[in-house]
């Protein structure tokens, strides 16, 4: 080490600076080895701790853009506590006032706004003070992360971040920096981590549930081992990044690229679904029966009246071992009627018709008025099924109708050959959202015309 020409050094690696005490011989010891040569100043960690490439390359940017020796030193400490990387453990032996030239050190500057963008062009260190109001709240509460990217190539850069009191008021100091090269053009964001893990939890949670609903309704059974092992690995990858105080520039990004494609294959998997359920529609099949085969169960069971027909019915709170719920509506007359989830996105589903048929055909028009909670603003996929049981499956048109935030109508159209009498029918329905599932069923009677709600329509909650 004394051999080696420079006048500073730092080692960013475990008790790479050992004090009085030290069991090793001068000649092993890092630091007293280098300034026994024309070393001025040495930089290193008095602790088995972290910092690594980052320690390095903080002070580094730091020094070569004209902080002080002991400036230097105190940032990668602030990084270290910041990050909660470890203990603030980096120590300088030599002037603290030494730098490398007389180069002024870099101006900061202050921003108003959460998102910003300077002109970096040949420097290695950033700092800016963030007044935004919303950014020192998240600061507060651990929820604020900083992304860092150069504007023109979008490559990350390292950056992180402090809260602290300018005054009387708290700003929130962040710190972006890059060596050798230049920060170059940058575009600094602070984001709402918290949000960002939630919208990523809220798709693996989509994904699970249409995974235990293709378990519980038997579909989709090939898949299962394939969708699990996704969900699993997700899963994994979000809990690495539950501590969000020290993500990296580019984390927020990769974050948010692998929640869209967990809520893409979420909506692949409930359009199978989807389409394998309405299939069994036309047959014998009731969504709640999928639940019951299911680990749910009935917690409450009361009388009410059917909201269609207005005879004695049955309402049921159904649920699992994950608390989990569903309420059903069971009229006396013509069976399972409604079937959603208490406090979904989803409230009720009214469904109408009109017989459109003629003198040679049989056809009815199906009007499904989907009463959604207007906070709810993922799109709801609607699917509609005549139940012909032994019978051939009968075309909806069209197959599918999506609902975006503030629709609510559905229509669909049915053609029914002669042979395929009305007192035969029901009309069923599905609707979902990214990760909620409601179904609902009306009998068509012998004229051919559901029996009309009553006004007002009773409530069935």
């Amino acid at each position: 080490m004394r051999d080696i020409a420079a006048d500073l050094m730092i080692t960013s690696s475990c008790s790479s600076l050992r004090l009085a005490g030290s069991c090793l011989d001068p000649r092993f010891n890092l630091a007293l080895s280098f300034l026994d040569g024309p070393g001025r100043a040495y930089v290193g960690s008095v602790l088995s701790g972290a910092g690594g490439e980052m320690a390095s390359k903080l002070f580094l940017a730091a020094y070569a853009s004209g902080h002080e020796l002991g400036t230097s030193t105190m940032l990668v400490n602030s990084m270290l506590r910041c990050f909660g990387l470890d203990l603030p453990s980096y120590v300088c032996v030599g002037a603290v006032d030494m730098t490398s030239h007389a180069r002024p050190t870099p101006e900061i500057r202050t921003f108003s706004t959460s998102t910003f963008e300077v002109d970096a062009e040949g420097a290695l260190l950033l700092e800016g003070l963030v007044t935004d109001a919303e950014s020192v709240a998240l600061a507060e509460r651990g929820d604020l992360v900083v992304d860092v990217e150069n504007v023109d190539t979008l490559e990350p850069r390292e950056a992180f971040f402090r809260l602290e009191a300018v005054g009387d008021e708290l700003v929130v100091r962040v710190i972006a920096f890059q060596f050798p090269e230049a920060l170059g053009p940058v575009r600094v964001r602070l984001l709402d981590g918290s949000a960002i893990m939630r919208r990523a939890e809220d798709a693996a949670q989509a994904l699970d549930r249409w995974i235990r609903l293709a378990k519980s309704a038997r579909v989709l059974t090939e898949d299962i081992d394939e969708l699990v092992g996704v969900l699993q690995y997700t899963r994994h990858t979000l809990r690495s990044f539950q501590s969000r105080s020290w993500w990296a520039s580019g984390t927020a990004d990769a974050i948010a690229s692998r929640t869209q494609s967990v809520l893409e294959l979420a909506r692949e998997v409930r359009g199978r679904i989807l389409a394998e359920l309405i299939s069994g529609c036309a047959g014998g099949f009731w969504l709640t029966n999928a639940w019951m085969h299911g680990e749910f169960r009935n917690e409450t069971i009361s009388r009410g009246r059917c909201p269609v027909c207005g005879t004695a019915s049955i309402e049921r709170i159904l649920r699992n071992p994950a608390g989990e719920s569903r309420f059903v509506v069971v009229c006396g007359r013509d069976g399972i009627m409604l079937d959603t989830e208490p406090g979904g996105a989803i409230q009720d589903l009214d469904v109408r018709f009109s017989d459109v048929g003629g003198a040679d055909r049989l056809g009815y028009a199906v009007t499904v008025d989907v009463q959604r909670d207007p906070s709810v603003m993922s799109p709801i996929v609607v699917r509609a099924a005549i139940s012909t049981p032994g019978r051939a499956e009968v075309p909806c048109r069209p197959a599918e109708v999506v609902l975006e935030s503030g629709d609510s109508i559905a229509e669909f159209s049915f053609e029914l050959d002669e042979d395929q009498r009305p007192n035969t029918h029901s009309v069923k329905v599905l609707a979902a959202t990214d990760r909620e599932i409601a179904f609902a069923a009306r009998k068509v009677s012998t004229s051919g015309h559901v029996v009309a709600p009553p006004s007002p329509r009773p409530s069935t909650r």
